[in-house]
Parts: structure tokens; C-alpha cells; sequence
């Protein structure tokens, strides 16, 4: 079905490298109509004092938000574009000034200043606070320091005051950052910020004794390709000495409405079986969690979608606290997966500033997921990072940690595998449950119950991996593939030291 005039507008502007699509010219005309009720909309519930979100009302707020702030920051402005931003001040000209001494960065004659912007979208946000100023800086295209990012992450964005002053704010925001790509240290305040909303974990209320790895797949799931993840888990107990793996998981914020890590644990656990222990943002991360009502309705994924994959408990360094510069994350291990290659260098760098002992990154999975393709054609690249000494902080270092790095590729002929599959071979209809059955007859399991632990040890705990036909011929070559990978990507971290004194 045809999407709302707003909401094809949003999904518009976000299309394109730094929003270089232009917006459909037969939805301009609903769309002024529906962005006029929207600017009034917000214009009254600036004045409400405040409440929960509900209703369509807040979602039209939040849509307001994330339209504009794409379409200030947008890299390609068309002329009847342009006129959308003078609409929303309500004059033709963008030559005024904004009280308080925000940033006076236009787009041009006949647009507005993004202070002009902020007091017409964001009416209940007060000219010339903090809030204000940093946001119009952020339109005005200045990047963020990471203790600014941090600030901006605990005041607006994880801020969990459901307050309809400030709800265009926090997607008029989300929104910039997605268009213009987040930087190194935004994203690392934005997740030094994350990680304090973590007020609820097994981690914290019993550290294990060895190595914890953390896994990390997007949370809006999969649609025909079945997670690999549990195997990929069970390896790392079975064959590499990690104590716990720990799978970051929650309600799906969308836009897809595949299977997720947390679907595919229910489903497992409904047969008996307790393969993967989840990090669940709807228990351990409320604030985390409560933006998934926000993000679907602003339908395009902000920068959370890569937050979310890096925020860790935190526990501190032996012989010091838990404060910013003595911590490390509860899980030495992060094992993640990028879809877009462009947010790879940026994602590896966020990684590497929370400080965990290795980072495993997977790029190309399928869907963006951990798994590895099973075609020849296009193999996995793989990112691994090991943790060094301490950097100097007097000497440029930021009291963080030196990382090492490496990248290889890894396709089915690197894993001795036969030939990989002529093309991706999606999984029509794909519920958590088949997925689960996938996973249950691969590892074979099902005569197993609990932790399975011993069964895992038949077949995944030796050098040589013995898995069953599990129905699927393009699951068994990608789960083959897989655990190769993950192999090749342990045996380089491990030969850095980066488990010595974990495993």
C-alpha cells in the first residue's frame, strides 16, 4: 500500500548518499497540506503540559521533526524543496535571525535559518538554551565532540521524560545524524551515554568468571535468511573457552518486521532449549528501549541501529572505578555485523573507544546479519580489532587503548568447503520457529534439553565441525562458512593476546 504523503517524504529524503534523492513531485501538494496541520500540531502541543505519547498525534510530531531536519541537511536541494523550508517559518525569506544567538546557517533565499527552524518545529524548546544552541549547530552542519555527544545522548535523546515540547527534537535530531552519517566521536558519546542506560543485567548482578562475548545483529531481523547466530555462540562456548555469549536483543523497532535474535530465542526455548542468553533492552535498557515506538514512526533507522550493537555493561579495570576512564565492558568480545560499508571505519572506531579486548565485525552477511554468504561470487569481509597498552593521554591519546587491526575476506572456498550456492537462496515464509528448527537439527539437538552444553561438544566443540543436513541446503552452507569464519577470526585475536588473561 501507498505510504502516507509525510511518511513517503521522510523514506525520500533519507534515500541517497546524504539525502540526495529528490522528493517525489506528485506527493508535493498532499504534502504541503499535511506538513501545515503538523507545524500547527506542534505549535499546540508545545503548550501541553507533559504526558505519554499517544494517539496519531504525537507520531505526526515526531514525523514533523525527522522531515525537517533531513530536509535542512539534505545534500541535493531542489528549488520546489527549498520552498518547504520557507514554509515552515512562514515567509519566503531565510535572512532573519533567531533570539538567543543561535547559529544563523541557512540553505538559501527562500529557506530559513536552522535556528528558524528549530522555533517553528520544535516551538516548546526554549531559544538560546543548551538543548537549542547544540541542536542548531548540529543543522548548521558542526560535528560534535564526543563529550558534546554525550551530553546531547543524556539531555535529549535518552532523556526518558515523555515530553511533547521535546519530542520533535529528539527526531529532528535522529533524523540529522542519519543524513549526514555520524562521526567517530558522536558515536561514541552518543554509546558512552548508552551505556549507563543499562541498569539491568546478569552481567552486573553476577560477572562471570571468564571471558564474556557480546553478539550484536540488527534488531529489526531477518526475512529469508535464517540466523546463524546460536551456532555461532555455541562455537565460541564449545571450541574457544568463552565463559558466555550474550545476544543484544529487544522489540523490533522496524522497518522491517523480520526474525530477531529475540524471536528466535523464545523459540528455542519453547522446545526445551537454552542456547543463547539475551541482553533484552525491554528489561536491562528501558530508555534504550523506549525508542522503539519513536523510531517506527519516523520510519527511517536513526543513529541508535548502531549504538544499540556497541552499549555494554560496564565494570571497572582492576585497581580502579567505574568512571569513564578506568572501565571497560563486562564482555572482553563484540561480535557484530555492518549492512552499509560506508559506516564500517566509523563503527570500528566507536568499538574500539568503549574499549573491548576484540572486536569481530562481519560485513556483506546476508540481510546484514552474522552470517556468512554462501556464494562464491561476493564472500564476507572480515573486520577484527585487538586491544593494545593504554594510549597516553598526555600524548594525544585520550586515555583510551591502542588498537591493532586486520581485514580478510572469507568465502565457502576458504572454509574447504564444496562450491558455495550459484545465488542467494532466501527462505520463503520464514518464522522464528523454522528458524529454530533449522538451528536444532544442524547442531544436533534434538534429543537435547537445557544448555545442551555436552551435545554442543559433539558438534561444534572439536577442530572438526560435525553438523547435520538440516533440510536447508543454503542454511548448512552458510552455517559451514560461518563457523570457519568466526574460526580464522578467533585464532588472529587470540594470537594477539587479546583473551590471555580471559581465557
Amino acid at each position: 500500500p501507498a505510504l502516507p504523503p509525510l511518511l513517503a517524504a521522510i523514506k525520500a529524503v533519507g534515500v541517497g548518499k546524504h539525502g540526495s534523492k529528490p522528493i517525489p513531485p506528485e506527493i508535493l501538494a498532499p504534502l504541503t497540506t499535511e506538513l501545515r496541520a503538523c507545524l500547527h500540531l506542534a505549535a499546540a502541543a508545545a503548550s501541553e503540559a507533559p504526558g505519554p505519547w499517544e494517539g496519531p498525534e504525537w507520531e505526526q510530531v515526531a514525523r514533523l521533526g525527522a522531515f525537517y531536519g533531513a530536509l535542512f541537511v539534505k545534500v541535493k536541494l531542489e528549488e520546489r524543496e527549498a520552498a518547504l523550508l520557507g514554509m515552515c517559518v512562514g515567509r519566503g525569506r531565510g535572512d532573519g535571525r533567531v533570539e538567543g544567538g543561535a547559529v544563523g546557517f541557512t540553505r538559501g533565499v527562500g529557506t530559513c535559518t536552522a535556528g528558524e527552524l528549530l522555533r517553528a518545529v520544535c516551538p516548546g524548546v526554549e531559544p538560546g538554551s543548551k538543548e537549542f544552541l547544540l541542536a542548531a549547530r548540529v543543522l548548521a552542519g558542526e560535528r560534535l565532540e564526543r563529550d558534546e555527544a554525550r551530553w546531547v545522548a543524556d539531555a535529549i535523546l535518552f532523556n526518558p521524560e515523555e515530553n511533547w515540547a521535546t519530542l520533535p527534537l529528539k527526531s529532528v535530531l535522529a533524523a540529522v545524524f542519519r543524513v549526514r552519517h555520524e562521526t567517530v566521536p558522536e558515536l561514541s558519546g552518543f554509546t558512552d551515554a548508552a551505556c549507563t542506560r543499562i541498569t539491568h543485567s546478569n552481567l552486573l548482578l553476577s560477572p562471570p568468571s571468564g571471558a564474556v562475548a557480546l553478539l550484536s545483529e540488527p534488531l529489526d531481523g531477518v526475512d529469508g535468511a535464517p540466523l546463524v547466530t546460536p551456532a555461532i555462540c555455541a562455537r565460541l562456548r564449545a571450541r574457544w573457552g568463552v565463559a558466555r555469549t550474550l545476544l543484544v536483543s529487544g522489540r523490533n523497532p522496524g522497518p522491517k518486521k523480520g526474525v530477531t535474535t529475540a524471536d528466535l530465542a523464545e523459540a528455542l526455548a519453547s522446545r526445551g532449549i537454552r542456547l543463547v542468553e539475551t541482553l533484552d533492552h525491554r528489561e536491562a535498557a528501558p530508555d534504550l528501549d523506549a525508542w522503539v515506538p519513536l523510531r517506527r514512526a519516523i520510519l527511517k533507522r536513526p543513529f541508535l541501529a548502531i549504538v544499540e550493537k556497541l552499549a555494554a555493561p560496564r565494570v571497572a579495570i582492576p585497581g580502579g572505578t567505574t568512571s569513564d576512564n578506568v572501565s571497560e565492558p563486562a564482555a572482553a568480545l563484540l561480535v557484530l555485523s555492518a549492512f552499509h560499508p560506508s559506516a564500517v571505519e566509523n563503527i570500528l572506531g566507536a568499538a574500539e573507544s568503549q574499549g573491548f579486548r576484540g572486536i569481530l565485525l562481519v560485513e556483506r552477511g546476508p540481510e546484514g546479519a552474522l552470517g556468512f554468504p554462501a556464494t562464491d561470487t561476493r564472500p564476507a569481509r572480515v573486520h577484527v580489532s585487538a586491544r593494545g597498552a593504554r594510549a597516553d593521554r598526555m600524548n594525544g591519546g585520550g586515555g583510551g587503548f591502542e588498537y591493532v587491526r586486520d581485514m580478510f575476506e572469507f568465502g565457502p572456498a576458504d572454509a574447504g568447503a564444496a562450491p558455495g550456492i550459484p545465488a542467494r537462496e532466501p527462505l520463503e515464509g520464514l518464522t522464528a520457529e523454522m528458524n529454530a528448527a533449522l538451528v536444532v537439527t544442524a547442531l544436533g539437538l534434538e534429543d537435547a534439553a537445557g544448555d545442551c552444553e555436552e551435545a554442543l561438544k559433539e558438534s561444534v566443540g572439536g577442530k572438526e565441525v560435525r553438523l547435520r543436513p538440516s533440510g536447508f541446503v543454503a542454511y548448512d552452507k552458510c552455517l559451514e562458512v560461518s563457523i570457519a569464519g568466526v574460526d580464522k577470526a578467533m585464532e588472529w585475536l587470540t594470537a594477539q593476546g587479546v583473551f590471555e588473561a580471559a581465557i
